[in-house]
């Protein structure tokens, strides 16, 4: 692709330096004057300081390959550029430089439900026995320890950490209307979709789309319809968000898988210690798939402002 084809996002990277995405901070309406109805996050940025990245990515695993994170930079962006935004990945000059896998792994046949995964602070001490998320091996999100993530047990004692932000991205960020919708609370189904009309033989979902949702949310949307567990965890990030502003609290979002049962996750990010064992906790930047069988087959939707129906096979 064409370095011209690549999306720009001003506000991450001015000049010549490159800038790795390290965290997402908290949700507010920064500017009501310009984003009335568009919450924003808070995103913290290193600038690069081993360009070695480029020929060895394996480089930007130690904590000396970025600014330190007391000098990070803060900016706001909107929510709906979510599905742009990955921890991790490097910025330079407006526009993405790099998606780099760090460590990247497979976790097999995971059990997601409420046994195996539990909601956590990004700097919990574990039952006083240290920090899942050592400062020491991962300094990136030290300004941001409130900020939610899931954990998921693993084998051996040991676990996996999503941050929040990201399995919103993940299985939400097919659209950025879809993924502002799930920020502003509450969250109701007429401002997604209406009149869904659904198959039992086929497996067909058609259904109208709201004004200004986009199309490329119809799988997502059909989901959302059919599964009570997606709509619970579409549900819970505004719901969380919301309870937080009204207590005065800074808003950082909460987040649940959209589904329960078996799958297989393939993951990229780092694996850190934790008391004597050396890969113990494997903070995820990134999911790259997800094996869990969807129950959406075929979606149809009806578009107000087009003349044609979509279909989508999944």
């Amino acid at each position: 692709m064409n370095n011209n084809d690549l999306p720009s996002i001003s506000a991450l990277s001015k000049g010549e330096n490159s800038w790795r995405i390290d965290w997402f901070g908290d949700l507010a309406f920064p500017n009501r004057l310009i984003r009335r109805t568009q919450p924003s996050l808070f995103l913290h940025l290193s600038r690069v300081l081993n360009n070695n990245y480029r020929d060895d990515p394996s480089v930007l695993l130690s904590p000396d390959s970025t600014t330190p994170a007391k000098f990070q930079r803060k900016v706001w962006i909107s929510a709906g550029t979510l599905p742009l935004l990955r921890i991790g990945d490097i910025w330079r000059n407006d526009k993405l430089e790099a998606s780099p896998e760090y460590q990247l792994e497979t976790f097999v046949d995971l059990r997601i439900d409420d046994t195996t995964v539990s909601l956590i602070k990004a700097g919990l001490n574990l039952d006083h026995k240290g920090f899942l998320l050592p400062i020491s091996e991962h300094p990136w999100h030290m300004q941001c320890t409130h900020s939610y993530c899931v954990m998921v047990e693993l084998p051996g004692d040991r676990r996996l950490i999503i941050p929040c932000i990201e399995l919103i991205r993940f299985y939400f960020g097919s659209s950025s209307s879809l993924l502002t919708k799930l920020f502003l609370s509450p969250l109701e189904r007429k401002a997604l979709y209406s009149n869904p009309q659904f198959d039992n033989a086929t497996g067909r979902l058609v259904l109208e789309l709201a004004e200004k949702i986009s199309g490329a949310s119809a799988a997502d949307i059909g989901r959302l319809h059919l599964d009570p567990a997606a709509w619970r965890a579409a549900l819970h990030v505004g719901a969380s968000a919301l309870k937080a502003s009204l207590a005065k609290q800074s808003v950082y979002p909460q987040a649940f898988f959209p589904f329960e049962g078996k799958t297989t996750l393939v993951a990229a990010g780092k694996w850190l210690s934790f008391e004597d064992q050396l890969q113990a906790t494997f903070i995820v930047y990134n999911l790259r798939s997800c094996s869990h069988p969807l129950r959406l087959k075929t979606a149809s939707l009806t578009d107000p402002g087009a003349a044609a129906q979509l279909h989508r096979t999944l």
